[in-house]
């Protein structure tokens, strides 16, 4: 969860290794970004902010894919393909890092945490229909699995088709300031009005 993150980055932002010059790497990155020419005007809880969002984007993507996103899909991006490539390597070790310290202590980030095919399959049953309100609000990564897993049902017909019935609210999400309006669309196949 957000606050358990912001603890995790400001603890290890101070350390050495490959994790803090990553995690240095994307707040000197930010810091030009926002605009902040004052190093002790950093806001940093801003930062942390930003930073999760920017791995709740980064669930629903492969390496490659994530990297591809443009200007309008991601937090951290940069015209120029040197620095776009830099940020995004680091974001991606960020991210690992975080994962995998979860992991070796048992814990996940539900935020982050994207459900096994088998899992969901099992969850949804003999399901004929699944609604989503406030969708937007859900992270890339689960939303991608769950739209794999449907898409994979209805395909074969399995238990009968699954339909899906969305809302949505472009304007408006409880965390992130990137819709995923482009995103969901993308992966139901579909344009809303």
């Amino acid at each position: 969860a957000y606050p358990e993150f912001h603890d995790w980055i400001q603890d290890k932002t101070s350390g050495k290794g490959k994790l803090a010059s990553s995690i240095q790497d994307a707040l000197g990155f930010w810091e030009k970004a926002v605009g902040i020419k004052k190093p002790n005007s950093i806001d940093k809880e801003r930062f942390s902010a930003n930073l999760y969002e920017e791995m709740r984007i980064l669930t629903g993507y492969t390496s490659d894919g994530y990297i591809a996103l443009g200007e309008r899909e991601k937090l951290f991006w940069h015209a120029d393909k040197s620095t776009h490539l830099g940020i995004s390597g680091r974001l991606l070790t960020i991210f690992a890092m975080y994962n995998e310290e979860l992991k070796a202590c048992g814990n996940i980030d539900l935020s982050l945490y994207i459900p096994t095919k088998e899992a969901l399959s099992t969850s949804l049953g003999e399901s004929q229909g699944l609604v989503f309100d406030e969708i937007h609000d859900i992270p890339r990564g689960p939303l991608r699995r769950l739209f794999e897993t449907v898409n994979a049902r209805n395909a074969t017909y399995e238990h009968g088709f699954c339909e899906m019935t969305v809302c949505f609210d472009n304007q408006q999400s409880m965390i992130d300031t990137v819709t995923s309006l482009p995103y969901i669309q993308q992966h139901l196949g579909v344009s809303f009005q």
